[in-house]
């Protein structure tokens, strides 16, 4: 598909089978605190920057580093970046920002943390629904039918708690915020912590591909993010290689088609 923006991960590109993330649609990215969330919304605004186009990001935590940005390889200063000060700020800057045309992709991050803003007013209307009801019940459909018409990406993340595998949905039907997301979103991610990675070098991460509207899913790929710095797209492609068995890694090394790569995954 040419009307895609990529994750910046091959694999994670081949696993989804669009070679990325199509455009007009609502992706969610959900995982524990610190699994990398922010890093994949980040990489995955870095490509659509080198490809020419404008991004926003709604920081509702209130976390946004422009450092870490600039680590991913994102232009912070041609990021549009707001911090709404309220849950109704928030859903309408990314109302506007969505229906505007003007964003290739919108970040939200995260959808967790509405809940927490301060609810100045009620939204208007009669017998208005309180601002999870809301999020459910008016914004999300909305916002998906704008991004269809807009083209805009919207990247959600949310927040899993530890021990989390995926809710069923008759476990949610006291958080209609997470339901709603889980309906609308059309490629929903889920980052898992990869044991086997090493803090010296870099951070491992499993993803889970939980839903895509798009192929049939491949539920499980691997990340692994160097430290402070962009995805490793060395270590990436290595990885993709040994299992299509175009690299063979022996006692003596790693070969490509009777080329000596080196010793080891990392040399």
């Amino acid at each position: 598909m040419t009307n895609v923006i990529s994750t910046g991960s091959l694999r994670l590109d081949l696993a989804l089978g669009t070679g990325g993330i199509p455009r007009g649609l609502v992706c969610e990215i959900s995982g524990l605190p610190g699994s990398g969330k922010s890093t994949l919304c980040g990489h995955i605004l870095a490509q659509a920057q080198h490809r020419g186009e404008a991004c926003a990001w709604v920081d509702v935590d209130h976390t946004f580093n422009t450092a870490h940005a600039a680590a991913c390889n994102i232009q912070p200063e041609l990021l549009y970046i707001c911090r709404p000060p309220t849950v109704q700020a928030a859903l309408a800057e990314t109302e506007i920002l969505v229906q505007s045309s003007a964003f290739a992709a919108v970040v939200v991050d995260s959808v967790s943390a509405l809940p927490f803003l301060p609810d100045t007013a009620a939204l208007p209307g009669p017998g208005a629904p309180s601002h999870l009801q809301a999020l459910s019940a008016l914004i999300l459909p909305r916002l998906k039918m704008a991004c269809r018409a807009s083209q805009t990406i919207l990247l959600a993340t949310s927040l899993t708690s530890p021990g989390f595998e995926g809710a069923l949905y008759h476990q949610l039907r006291d958080h209609l915020d997470r339901m709603a997301l889980q309906l609308h979103a059309s490629i929903r991610l889920q980052l898992i912590e990869d044991e086997h990675s090493e803090p010296e070098q870099g951070e491992g991460a499993r993803v889970r591909i939980i839903k895509n509207t798009f192929v049939p899913a491949t539920f499980v790929t691997n990340l692994f993010f160097m430290y402070n710095q962009d995805i490793a797209k060395a270590i990436d492609c290595f990885d993709l290689g040994v299992e299509l068995e175009v690299i063979r890694v022996t006692g003596q090394g790693c070969f490509c088609q009777g080329l000596h790569l080196g010793n080891g995954r990392k040399e």
